[in-house]
């Protein structure tokens, strides 16, 4: 097949298997391509194309996996507007355009601080975002996308991908402050004025009105803090035992 495409394309084999991930050799004894190995450590990843270009292109028969390399902040096709993030579920958001906003912020965020920093605060801000979804602390914004989405009288099962979405641009926007060393440090300064200008910080981006309760165990964004501390006062394992 690889050699067939090769031929009637013109393209390098090396090209091709960058490109078209689908034709990696799937055999035991087979790796992947050096030239994936660079991308995904540059910053890349596979994705999953967006079913409305694959028809553009006139491929009307997707295959169970059409995969294209994309930067890894990705998680919806921006000419589409159609959430990718899972290809089995793609669908339209031109009923949220503030969720397609996030997605150009999310990219502006690699940019600037390194897609690196921005994996690791998404990550945290997803946990924390998904514990307040669970605690009903984002039901106006989750109801008003929601509804949007899936029409009145919504149901939602767990990691639901248009749950993911609705709350995809709060998600975002948390990230970006998590991401940011100077407003993240904030919170562990041991300085009053510094916490609560990062919890004005999280009021502004993601939750107006939220009050911080150091006691209040089930709050995610506590628990996050609690988890930072002692990972900031881990003794150095090069110095340790010196």
């Amino acid at each position: 097949m690889l050699d067939a495409i090769c031929d009637l394309s013109g393209q390098p084999r090396d090209r091709l298997l960058r490109a078209l991930p689908d034709l990696w050799p799937s055999g035991p004894d087979d790796s992947e391509p050096v030239a994936s190995v660079r991308l995904a450590r540059s910053g890349w990843k596979l994705h999953p194309a967006c079913s409305r270009c694959l028809m553009g292109k006139g491929i009307t028969e997707v295959l169970p996996r059409s995969w294209h390399w994309a930067p890894v902040s990705t998680r919806l096709c921006m000419r589409h507007a159609q959430w990718t993030d899972d290809r089995a579920t793609q669908f339209a958001l031109h009923t949220v355009p503030e969720v397609v906003q996030a997605q150009r912020r999310h990219h502006r965020l690699s940019r600037r601080h390194g897609w690196g920093p921005v994996v690791l605060a998404m990550r945290a801000a997803t946990t924390m975002v998904s514990g307040w979804w669970e605690y009903d602390a984002l039901v106006d914004s989750r109801h008003k996308r929601m509804s949007a989405l899936r029409g009145p009288g919504w149901r939602a099962y767990d990691n639901d991908s248009m749950i993911i979405a609705s709350v995809y641009p709060e998600t975002v926007a948390l990230a970006g402050l998590l991401a940011a060393p100077g407003l993240r440090d904030l919170a562990f300064t041991g300085h009053p004025a510094d916490m609560r200008r990062f919890i004005d910080e999280v009021r502004v981006r993601v939750l107006p009105g939220y009050q911080y309760d150091y006691d209040d165990h089930k709050d995610p964004l506590v628990g996050w803090i609690e988890q930072e501390r002692r990972r900031r006062t881990l003794p150095d394992p090069m110095t340790a035992s010196l």
